[in-house]
């Protein structure tokens, strides 16, 4: 879910972010643009926060500003982390998996139970003749009269008969235990045809239970980068719009210096007409700016469980944007083949399919309930392949991801630098420019738009250094085995 909010997010960094800061003379297509970066990026479905702590900031004065919320980057992700409901989801289904296993293993013992009394019920029926004859003794105890069976003459008509009775019950025994025998290993073979199971089940359940950790770790670093696209979003729209109220205000001076020269006819009753109307145009773009901006802003509180009707002051991270050399791009290559949560979950999944075919190999084809064996192995072969294959092409695929995303790394370096020289080219510009107003040889309104070219160049920069550290941190929760296509 969240891997292809994200992917579209750098995708419109990558293609988008180059061209709307060089439209940033015009800021409400700045702001615009800002705001599309990272549109795609939400939570499924809200956590819900009782008692949320708020931490107030203070003014220049050091005066509390009751009723404002500041956010950080780390409090947010804590936040986050501490109460997706995917996460919970997924804690219930581990215990759902445990108690699977602890259920399979006593009914594996309840069957190793019934099989043992089973087999102790093999050669019920005795076969010895002595223990035989004891009992049909019991029997001529009135015939004997006194005598033991030893005692009688070998032709004595009595003897012939008990020795002719303990060949006949020995033989009708030895029947029935070989008929009881048949039945029991009946028995036995299939409590141990459904142990089997069971153990393949265990297996089963082992796997799982390895693919739902991988998959709460995945989700969590989904989670760290989705909520930190979010809060950038936020925090560079609110720059936007607070640069744009600075815009607007240049605007309305425009106005008055136009109205000014047309009264003395410098300038013309069009040119006054032409501000005003971008002046609107400008106040009803930042209008519905401002009101999806809140939209949005309101989600993302509800997402962390805040008040929704809150002030927010978002800190700016600090940025860590520093180049990644060819040696660690390899390292975080490599770094990602051994973590990558993808490979390992098709590692999990050969595993159950290598396990699958031991025990196919393992059954009797000859058995009527086998025969479809061979074809289970047949379908086992071609499913292990497909596995195989899904990992050499992940495999590949990664190795161009990467490339273009250390490609798409050093081109964000780059815009940076661009932005930096602009703008120390404007700084320049402006330097003169206040040394002519000093002179009094232009007016004040040129200086002071001169400084908001500054301010603008320094936004580009600003807008620019946000590309760069989103793209860092994608390269950061690859290097954690997570890729975001």
């Amino acid at each position: 879910m969240y891997q292809n909010n994200l992917g579209l997010v750098i995708s419109k960094i990558d293609k988008g972010m180059e061209g709307e800061i060089s439209k940033m003379k015009k800021p409400i297509a700045v702001i615009a643009s800002v705001g599309i970066l990272f549109s795609g990026l939400s939570f499924a479905s809200p956590p819900v926060v009782n008692g949320a702590e708020m931490e107030y900031p203070v003014d220049e004065q050091g005066v509390r500003k009751e009723g404002v919320l500041t956010l950080t980057l780390d409090d947010v992700m804590e936040r986050a982390l501490a109460n997706d409901r995917t996460i919970i989801i997924l804690g219930y289904q581990f215990e759902v998996l445990k108690a699977q296993k602890e259920m399979t293993y006593d009914t594996i013992d309840e069957l190793e139970e019934q099989k043992e009394k089973a087999e102790s019920n093999l050669d019920s029926f005795p076969t010895n003749e002595d223990v035989i004859r004891h009992g049909i003794l019991l029997q001529y105890q009135e015939q004997l009269d006194g005598l033991t069976y030893e005692e009688l003459l070998p032709d004595d008509p009595l003897k012939l008969e008990i020795d002719s009775a303990t060949q006949s019950i020995k033989y009708e025994n030895i029947n029935k235990n070989n008929a009881l025998e048949e039945q029991i290993k009946q028995a036995t073979d299939k409590i141990e045809d459904s142990i089997e199971d069971l153990k393949t089940g265990l297996k089963q359940n082992d796997i799982s239970n390895k693919k739902l950790q991988l998959q709460v770790e995945e989700t969590k670093e989904g989670i760290r980068y989705m909520i930190k696209g979010r809060y950038i979003d936020l925090l560079a729209r609110k720059e936007g719009m607070d640069f744009q109220d600075k815009y607007i205000d240049k605007i309305k001076k425009d106005i008055y210096k136009a109205e000014q020269e047309s009264d003395i006819g410098v300038a013309s009753h069009q040119s006054v007409k032409l501000l005003k109307r971008d002046l609107k145009s400008q106040e009803m773009e930042l209008t519905k700016t401002r009101k999806v901006y809140e939209q949005d802003l309101a989600k993302f509180l509800h997402d962390l469980g805040y008040a929704q009707t809150l002030n927010v002051e978002f800190t700016t991270p600090e940025w860590e944007l520093e180049k990644i050399s060819a040696d660690q791009a390899e390292e975080i290559k490599k770094s990602f083949l051994a973590k990558s949560y993808e490979l390992q979950k098709i590692a999990q999944d050969i595993e159950k399919l290598e396990y699958d075919k031991e025990k196919l190999a393992e059954k009797d084809k000859d058995k009527d309930e086998n025969a479809n064996v061979k074809y289970l192995e047949r379908m086992n072969e071609q499913e292990l392949n497909m596995k195989l294959e899904e990992k050499k092409k992940f495999e590949e695929e990664t190795t161009k991801y990467l490339s273009t995303l250390f490609a798409q790394m050093d081109d964000a370096f780059e815009l940076i630098k661009e932005k930096d020289w602009k703008k120390e080219n404007v700084k320049e510009d402006e330097e003169k420019l206040a040394v002519q107003y000093k002179l009094g040889l232009i007016s004040k309104h040129d200086y002071e738009s001169s400084k908001l070219a500054y301010e603008q160049a320094e936004f580009d920069e600003y807008m620019a250094k946000i590309a760069l550290y989103l793209k860092l941190e994608e390269i950061s929760i690859v290097e954690k085995g997570l890729r975001l296509n």
